[in-house]
């Protein structure tokens, strides 16, 4: 995995935004080195530590990002983000999908959940068992019910 980032980087650095490029080079440096056999091992920890919550409840439901949103047009490439009075170094560490992502076996469904006191738009994701990709289209749907998305005009999109 990490030989393909690093030829992707040299191959494409040109044609690369600095956004990218940043990108690669932490993770390449978050990497350190680990083989793929370490990398599953991970994924097995971080498997087994959301599978150990998922046989006591059917779902998991957390925000998508700890933060208030993010600046449009910041690349947060020379500076983090703070979150709670916490400086986080990259802002990929707000984000709470990231579990999910390496889980991929995890359905996870995103809604949105209102917003920040800033104006930004906030989102929660709905995390159910391994195969079971029913249940958070059910909460989802009980949710929208409760607190419906599109029943403001300036929230639906322009068609």
């Amino acid at each position: 995995m990490m030989e393909w980032v690093k030829e992707f980087t040299a191959c494409n650095e040109r044609e690369a935004s600095p956004y990218i490029l940043h990108a690669a080079d932490l993770i390449l440096s978050r990497a350190r080195g680990a083989t793929a056999l370490e990398e599953h091992e991970l994924e097995a920890e971080i498997s087994k530590c959301i599978n150990d919550v998922l046989e006591s409840y059917d779902a998991i439901i957390c925000p998508t990002v700890v933060s208030r949103g993010f600046a449009a047009g910041d690349d947060y490439i020379d500076h983090g983000i703070e979150v709670g009075g916490e400086s986080l170094e990259f802002y990929w560490d707000s984000a709470m999908t990231i579990p999910f992502n390496i889980m991929s076996r995890c359905p996870v469904l995103n809604v949105p959940s209102g917003f920040a006191r800033n104006g930004i738009p906030t989102g929660m994701q709905i995390v159910g068992r391994t195969s079971d990709d029913a249940t958070p289209f059910k909460i989802g749907a009980a949710y929208e019910k409760l607190k419906p998305w599109f029943d403001i005009a300036n929230r639906r999109p322009l068609i």
